[in-house]
């Protein structure tokens, strides 16, 4: 990777206006809501990133926007940034819609939020129109949270639809998951690459960025297209090459994270030591035991 002076940060689900390669699962949702078919409690798993919030918001960004100007654009599966639901949405104000979720500092989604999003389902929303819950990383609720939970989604009312995101890496309580309509989220390895490619261009080549592009797409027999996004990004960031040695690589965030215990190297110290032993499996395969002790 070339070092440039250019600093990329990955945005936020809410702000991402590009939507690549859910077309066919947000119009058959959308077919779904027209046709007043649309489930009440919709449960949405899959791999940690492979675009399901991001996916999500788009639904809900033409649901809530499709009586106004700018809504969303069902042919390029694009959100209009003069979209005023967007606007909402970005700033957290949107009053027909709450996101249940874990603070980025807290490891569990606990019961305060809970009460209040049962508040948020007692009030009235604009223009009578209807309620939408999101709730992102469910697989993080505690219990207490969960019980509070299961009292709201069992009977929702005719214009609230609870849409629920997990990440398939932690398992969602049974009582919960039972209520639910759940579409699993699963992309073959064409599928990353479109996707990837699409984040490429964006993130790195519209900002002039060089990536050996065809030895990263290996990558992604291992890894979700965001969370390669993410490494690159951060590789990107510290001025590091991804095409330096694994061990290099691993021993270096092994270092920063023994500095600064920042949770977010996590996902990438995993994704090196998984290279490495593949990498010496692929070698020495014959002390592949050894290797492994």
């Amino acid at each position: 990777m070339k070092n440039d002076n250019i600093k990329l940060n990955l945005k936020l689900a809410k702000n991402q206006l590009n939507l690549y390669g859910y077309n066919s699962f947000i119009n058959g949702l959308i077919k779904i809501y027209n046709e007043n078919k649309f489930p009440k409690q919709l449960l949405i798993t899959g791999p940690k990133g492979s675009g399901k919030s991001t996916s999500i918001y788009h639904l809900v960004n033409y649901f809530l926007s499709v009586n106004e100007d700018h809504p969303y654009d069902t042919k390029n599966f694009t959100i209009n940034p003069n979209n005023y639901s967007y606007k909402l949405l970005t700033e957290s104000i949107h009053p027909n819609f709450f996101l249940l979720k874990n603070d980025d500092d807290e490891k569990s989604i606990k019961i305060d939020k809970t009460k209040q999003l049962i508040k948020f389902l007692n009030k009235s929303t604009y223009s009578k129109s209807i309620k939408i819950v999101m709730i992102d990383n469910a697989e993080l609720l505690n219990i207490n949270a969960s019980n509070a939970l299961l009292k709201v989604i069992e009977e929702p009312d005719d214009k609230t639809f609870f849409l629920i995101i997990q990440n398939t890496e932690s398992p969602l309580l049974s009582t919960i998951k039972s209520r639910c309509i759940e579409h699993k989220v699963f992309l073959n390895l064409n599928d990353k690459i479109q996707i990837f490619k699409s984040l490429y261009k964006e993130y790195f080549k519209e900002n002039n960025v060089n990536i050996e592009f065809e030895k990263t797409l290996k990558q992604l027999n291992h890894l979700t297209p965001v969370n390669l996004l993410k490494i690159l990004i951060f590789l990107k960031n510290n001025d590091l090459d991804l095409n330096i040695n694994n061990y290099d690589c691993l021993k270096f965030f092994l270092n920063k994270y023994a500095k600064d215990k920042d949770s977010t190297t996590l996902p990438i110290i995993l994704f090196f030591i998984q290279v490495f032993y593949r990498d010496l499996a692929i070698i020495s395969n014959n002390k592949i035991n050894k290797l492994f002790y």
